[in-house]
């Protein structure tokens, strides 16, 4: 046998090492890739405000512009004698009718900067697409109301 090595010189088979690499995927890149339609445009529609941090800005001024909206038709539809319809608001309003607007821009505010804060996360920018929809049918809803009584 010693002779044979002596022949052969060294060991021939080489020992192979395997390093793995942890995957460091941000929350937009997605695994899976059968996606429907409007599921690949709302991904477009989020790495877009992600990379574009004016965008995402404008969006969440919207969103605080349609809430001072509905505050404005609020108190439209309050004084034509309409109720309101959040319980929250209802109580502000009726015992506290100059903290009302206070509370409701201090929320709408805090949840726009909490989402600038948390913009590389795409839940986060995707609740700030979420917001302004939101604020959009609030709106169209009260101007249906507002029509309504008038």
């Amino acid at each position: 046998m010693e002779t044979v090595r002596a022949l052969r010189g060294t060991e021939r088979r080489r020992e192979t090492r395997f390093f793995v690499v942890r995957e460091r995927r941000s929350g937009f890149e997605r695994r899976s890739r059968r996606r429907s339609l409007l599921a690949a445009d709302l991904d477009a529609t989020l790495v877009c405000l992600r990379d574009n941090p004016a965008t995402l800005a404008a969006l969440l001024i919207l969103g605080n512009i349609l809430s001072l909206a509905d505050l404005a038709l609020t108190r439209v539809s309050l004084s034509l004698g309409a109720a309101e319809a959040n319980p929250l608001m209802r109580y502000l309003l009726a015992d506290h009718p100059a903290s009302a607007p206070m509370v409701k821009i201090a929320v709408v505010m805090t949840l726009s900067l909490v989402i600038w804060m948390f913009r590389p996360r795409r839940r986060i920018v995707g609740l700030a697409v979420y917001l302004v929809v939101f604020y959009c049918f609030v709106v169209a809803y009260e101007l249906l109301g507002v029509g309504r009584l008038l």
